[in-house]
């Protein structure tokens, strides 16, 4: 700035800086916006009532106090319908929280007291006591007299929202190579033009040039060669892409990101509420039963009208082993959830929601009494009002245990009989029942369903004869277990409709598609063919760990989705031709009903004992069992396997794989135990092939997407917002479809509630890409064209005047770099990608030849000025023309001047490329307006030697045919730099392109 105010360049100056600070005026404000949007989201004070005692050895009493005064350690009251102003642990009673803001879980959580225990508690292991800061808590249940209470345990920034602040207001680098890039090759102009004053400076000094004038032109030559317009422009870019998405409902808060998802090539969707619709529909009900000839169980017909089954059930007697099969089933769907009643609404997961709304059963207001007779709900028969059951107990939905329980007491039968409903995956279930109450086709018609791409819940029952007092202390591991098996809930997992098209356009243009799920691995595997991730013709092997174990270790089995008595070698995860029979054995028994199963007198588990001590199943995250291998012990487990495995030969090759969580973990395990081993290479083989992640945690999400990125895959993230935030945040580009206040940790957050925003967003990154590489390539060469123009005039003792560098700066160059921007996506996507590296072979290639033919032609066109007979040198008509502000007109300044207008035209119409990233330029009517005025302006400036066009722009008169022969000059130019471009750089990048491939294959 301050060369181009000595140097008396004040307009251009003035423009650059109107931009410059109407550009930092823009940032400073979506600056300032996005941190009172952050205060806001993270800043909150309220009043707290805490338990404190005044003084040492006081009993303590109740204090309202500021929340931001407490400390770790306060015990305080939980408010309803009021934010958690920390991270604590609920002690007393029981809470429903919405933890939106934290996790975009729109489904509140229900919150249990810290059971008494000796062993410490772990932040990590003990979330289903904890409650996070900034949650709310939507209802607050006492038990008996006590209210719900709480211990504070953190606050400020070590709580789980002040992560989330810091993880808001530090993000991670952005690795992406064009702005690492820029940066190097801006360093290579500066350091062509210090190399071109060099080379001009002798000629400088031999012309008598004054040094505070050799002083000036050196900067000037910095300035021309390193183009100060460039961040204005990329800036202005990235607004228009950001603009395109806002009318699209897409939105971002780092528009930086926009061009790098023009170079993703591998995306993760979640399955539910992403692929699939939101919620699931009941399909239908297939129970159990057993006449008294059967020698095994069998399944029932599909019932799809549950409510009118339960119209017409017989009248219930209240004896558990008086009930049908029906009726157990039926009410195993109305009690086996956690909904409750807020303000007269039913509310919870909205598969349980359409659970009950199936059975024909509601929930009825909750109703608490003393502290010896505690109900969490109640829930009555609509086809029967006096049917009612109570719900004593419940034991959370564990991801680890795959499975729900609940504990259920019939007010018309004695007081001390209970019974315990529980669902969940079907293989867990079937682990837990008794052998002799599963039907011998359990597989064939839960693989029946699972493969028509609907989700499949197990339904069970215990009865418990105990008291109340012990019902409320007894084990989880006590009572789930020998349970009777009663049918299978089927629920319709439709996909969205525009879904299997979105996964076609991906595929189509060569992008990996993957789906990570915490669902069953068949319902992902049905859903994964349904929408095209997983081809139809493609082999599916599973990988799950063996329920059995070889040395006492576990193993590993891949099987045949399709045929399980196909397997993959352990150690290659290759098909083998030889494999192992897939069959279940089941206990030789006498096969009864329920009542067969538990005699009157023997009406299950007698509980004496009262354990105060849960087990660490009941302590995992959400009750996550430690019955389930973690890691570790599963990679411990599996390093001898692996190792003694022998490699064989593949005998096909179009198949892919779908791994569980257990399984992921283990192999990562092993692969960062030892990365050199037999199982990196299988870890790195399984990422390759597989397609589908199912039971996947949300840790084990994000780790997914950090394997993939280190095999320099560009990795998109598509979530609903629950449980995908940890992945989106780790993503290189993470879309959100969810509303929540979570999104915020997402790059981007979509108004459109299905994945084709993904295929639009990944479309307006590459035309963004395109376009900021446009821009640069245009940039840089319009900053070369101005260099040599200028070198070659210093080299004549003149230079170019102040009228034309404004006429070049702000009339072509400025305006049309801008409005090139404005030119659309593509309709589709292609199946090459844009580079992202300007020191690639077709950008080099494209930048130095055309530098080197805008170099040839414009010392022709001197050459040829220097044969015309009417010629005279600069230097004979100005000899102090170097010495003054100002360049005077010559010869030489006004041939360089017309023949290098055309120069910029031509070239803005060689870079500004369409297909197959964007659309044709002519599409652009802005764009192409003004192009064709600045032609014509050009035109009429070479062919018109008007007085004012001279005097304005400072031109040497010079005769007609001379301009009219730097016109066809001109055009021969625009002629050979499109061929250039279109032939030489095209067959360059293709060469390459194929010797990569044949180094690759050697």
């Amino acid at each position: 700035m301050g060369v181009w105010l000595v140097d008396s360049y004040y307009i251009y100056g003035s423009v650059i800086l109107l931009i410059s600070f109407i550009s930092v005026l823009v940032t400073l404000h979506e600056t300032k916006a996005n941190i009172r949007r952050l205060r806001e989201m993270s800043h909150f004070e309220t009043r707290v009532t805490v338990m404190r005692a005044e003084n040492e050895g006081e009993a303590p009493t109740k204090l309202e106090i500021s929340s931001r005064d407490l400390v770790p350690g306060d015990l305080f009251l939980v408010a309803e319908n009021d934010l958690v102003p920390c991270d604590a642990v609920l002690v007393e009673g029981t809470a429903v929280m919405n933890e939106a803001m934290l996790t975009g879980e729109s489904v509140p959580v229900f919150k249990n007291p810290l059971p008494p225990t000796r062993e410490p508690f772990d932040l990590d292991d003990d979330r289903a006591f904890l409650l996070l800061c900034g949650t709310k808590c939507l209802q607050a249940r006492s038990v008996g007299t006590s209210p719900a209470l709480a211990i504070a345990l953190r606050t400020g920034f070590d709580t789980a929202k002040g992560r989330l602040v810091r993880g808001i207001l530090y993000p991670r680098e952005n690795p992406f190579k064009f702005y690492s890039d820029a940066l190097k090759f801006l360093a290579v102009l500066f350091l062509i033009a210090v190399v071109g004053f060099g080379a001009s400076l002798p000629v400088l000094v031999q012309h008598g040039v004054a040094l505070f004038y050799i002083i000036i032109k050196s900067l000037e030559v910095i300035t021309v060669a390193v183009p100060p317009g460039l961040p204005a422009i990329l800036g202005v870019g990235s607004s228009i892409s950001l603009a395109r998405l806002v009318a699209k409902r897409i939105y971002c808060t780092s528009p930086p990101r926009i061009a790098v998802s023009g170079k993703v090539n591998v995306i993760a969707f979640d399955k539910t509420g992403t692929l699939t619709q939101e919620g699931l529909d009941v399909f239908g009900l297939r129970f159990s039963y057993q006449n008294m000839t059967d020698e095994r169980p069998r399944f029932y017909g599909l019932i799809q009208d549950i409510r009118v089954l339960n119209q017409h059930l017989p009248r219930d007697d209240g004896a558990w082993l008086s009930k049908t099969p029906a009726r157990l089933a039926v009410e195993a769907m109305a009690t086996c959830h956690a909904l409750t009643r807020i303000a007269g609404e039913t509310v919870g997961d909205v598969l349980d929601v359409k659970m009950l709304e199936a059975s024909g059963w509601t929930l009825a207001e909750t109703e608490t009494g003393g502290s010896d007779r505690l109900f969490l709900a109640t829930v009555r028969n609509s086809a029967q009002p006096n049917e009612e059951l109570a719900l004593i107990r419940r034991f959370e939905f564990s991801s680890k245990l795959q499975r729900m329980s609940v504990v259920v007491r019939n007010g018309s039968v004695s007081e001390e009989e209970f019974c315990l409903y529980a669902k969940g995956a079907p293989e867990k279930i079937r682990e837990l029942c008794k052998q002799e109450s599963i039907p011998d086709d359990f597989h064939t018609v839960l693989q029946e369903y699972t493969h028509a791409g609907h989700r499949v819940l197990a339904l069970a029952i215990r009865p418990i004869r105990t008291s109340y007092r012990k019902i409320l202390a007894v084990r989880r591991e006590d009572v789930e277990r020998e349970l009777v098996f009663l049918g299978f809930l089927i629920m319709a997992n439709r996909l969205k409709e525009e879904t299997k098209a979105a996964i076609c356009a991906l595929n189509d243009a060569h992008i990996r598609t993957l789906m990570v799920t915490g669902d069953n691995a068949l319902t992902a595997i049905s859903v994964g063919r349904q929408c095209g991730i997983v081809r139809a013709e493609q082999t599916i092997f599973l990988g799950e760990v063996s329920e059995s174990k070889i040395g006492g270790r576990a193993t590993i089995e891949w099987k045949d989705f399709d045929c399980f008595a196909n397997e993959l070698n352990p150690d290659t995860l290759v098909p083998v031709d030889r494999g192992l029979s897939f069959t279940y054995s089941f206990l030789e028994a006498n096969h009864s009903p329920l009542r067969k199963h538990y005699g009157a007198n023997d009406l299950s588990l007698e509980v004496n004992e009262v354990h105060t001590t849960p087990p660490a199943e009941e302590r995992e995250v959400g009750g996550e069992a430690a019955t389930e291998t973690s890691p570790e012990s599963a990679g411990d487990d599996l390093g001898e396997i692996l190792s003694d495995a022998p490699w064989l030969e593949c005998s096909k090759s179009d198949y892919v794989l779908c791994v569980t969580g257990r399984v992921f973990a283990a192999l990562l395990h092993l692969k960062e135990s030892n990365p050199n081993s037999k199982a990196a290479e299988v870890f790195d083989k399984m990422l390759e092939k597989c397609q589908i992640y199912a039971r996947m945690h949300p840790q084990q999400k994000a780790q997914m997407i950090a394997a993939h990125q280190a095999r320099e895959s560009i990795v998109a993230m598509c979530g609903d917002g629950a449980n995908d935030c940890s992945a989106l945040r780790k993503a290189d580009i993470g879309l959100s479809l969810s509303e929540a206040e979570a999104s915020v940790a997402a790059a981007f957050t979509s108004k459109i509630a299905n994945i084709s925003c993904m295929v639009q967003l990944l479309r307006e990154g590459r035309a963004s890409l395109v376009s900021s590489f446009q821009c640069f390539k245009y940039t840089a060469l319009y900053s070369m064209i101005q260099f040599t123009s200028v070198i070659l005039l210093y080299i004549c003792a003149s230079d170019l005047t102040d009228p034309q560098y404004i006429y070049i700066d702000l009339f072509i160059v400025f305006p049309l770099s801008v409005l090139m921007n404005y030119t659309g996506p593509h309709s589709t996507l292609a199946k090459d990608q844009p580079t992202s590296s300007l020191f690639s072979v077709s950008v080099m290639s494209s930048v130095i030849g055309h530098v080197i033919l805008v170099a040839i032609f414009q010392v022709l066109a001197l050459w040829a000025l220097f044969q015309q007979s009417w010629y005279v040198s600069c230097e004979e008509l100005n000899p102090e023309s170097l010495n003054v502000d100002n360049a005077v007109p010559c010869y030489e300044n006004a041939t360089l001047f017309l023949f290098s207008n055309f120069q910029y035209l031509g070239c803005l119409f060689v870079f500004n490329t369409s297909k197959p990233f964007r659309k044709p330029f002519y599409t652009n009517f802005l764009f192409t307006i003004l192009s064709f005025i600045m032609v014509s302006l050009s035109v009429l400036i070479s062919l018109w030697n008007s007085d004012f066009i001279l005097g304005f722009l400072d031109l040497k008169a010079m005769e007609a045919q001379w301009r009219q022969k730097l016109l066809l000059a001109s055009v021969l130019y625009f002629v050979v730099a499109i061929a250039y471009e279109k032939v030489v750089v095209r067959g360059l990048n293709s060469f390459w392109r194929k010797l990569k491939m044949r180094l690759r294959e050697r």
